[in-house]
């Protein structure tokens, strides 16, 4: 699918901001609702009330709303969260020790404050230009389930193409939130079950690259240390070969 046709599929996948409410969710084998609460309450303790929910319309797989949370005192930047993704589970390999603790999660990016977020009819008509951070961590936590798989930190999502119109990143990195306290980051829902907040963090195709050979926890070494973890910055330069 071209990246056109992604942007246009992210933004018609939501409709007019509603306010935010467990009551339109569909349920996840009647857990669903319980689910949002829990998911909601620990990221409104943290990031304040979200006045309004992107439902989405036509879902594959899993059904995704987003919720923008906006920048207020103490908080400089916007968070916008996943909530829908935990509702199914991850197919993490029968392998992985302690399998139940990574088999649900919600995704998060954090943006600049002056982010044109869509948060009426009006605005996404307007959209396409600054969707694209919403299409990707739409598209990112639908992959999992999509393939039949599960990501969780330190691992890569490669989409093959630019992420947005302007900006040459095209897969992203998956970590622990570099704005929500480590204690914060897993919601117990239940004995040996857990919800994981993660963060994506676009990366350009270089940077993906040196995490395969050098390894992830490299990475995001370079990126923190250039100052990269925190907000999406689409015009940043790689932290590999500095272009």
């Amino acid at each position: 699918m071209s990246l056109g046709r992604n942007l246009l599929a992210g933004i018609l996948s939501v409709v007019a901001a509603k306010p935010a409410t467990a009551q339109d969710v569909p349920s996840a084998g009647g857990d669903g609702e319980r689910l949002y609460k829990l998911v909601e309450a620990r990221l409104t303790a943290h990031f304040g009330t979200a006045p309004h929910v992107m439902h989405e319309i036509v879902s594959d797989k899993v059904h995704l709303d987003l919720l923008p949370f906006a920048p207020r005192p103490g908080q400089d930047f916007w968070v916008i969260s996943t909530i829908g993704m935990s509702f199914v589970e991850m197919s993490v390999p029968p392998h992985v020790e302690n399998g139940w603790f990574w088999k649900r999660a919600e995704l998060m990016i954090a943006l600049p404050a002056d982010w044109p977020v869509p948060l009426s009819s009006e605005d996404l008509a307007a959209a396409e230009d600054s969707f694209h951070p919403l299409a990707t961590l739409k598209r990112t936590a639908r992959y999992p389930h999509l393939a039949e798989t599960a990501i969780a930190p330190m691992q890569t999502v490669d989409f093959g193409e630019p992420l947005g119109p302007d900006t040459r990143m095209t897969a992203v990195l998956i970590w622990w939130p570099d704005f929500l306290p480590a204690d914060a980051a897993t919601i117990k829902i239940g004995p040996d079950q857990v919800v994981n907040l993660y963060q994506v963090i676009p990366i350009h195709p270089d940077e993906r690259e040196f995490a395969i050979s050098a390894g992830s926890p490299a990475l995001y070494d370079l990126l923190k240390s250039a100052g990269a973890v925190h907000l999406y910055d689409l015009h940043r330069k790689s932290v590999v070969s500095g272009s």
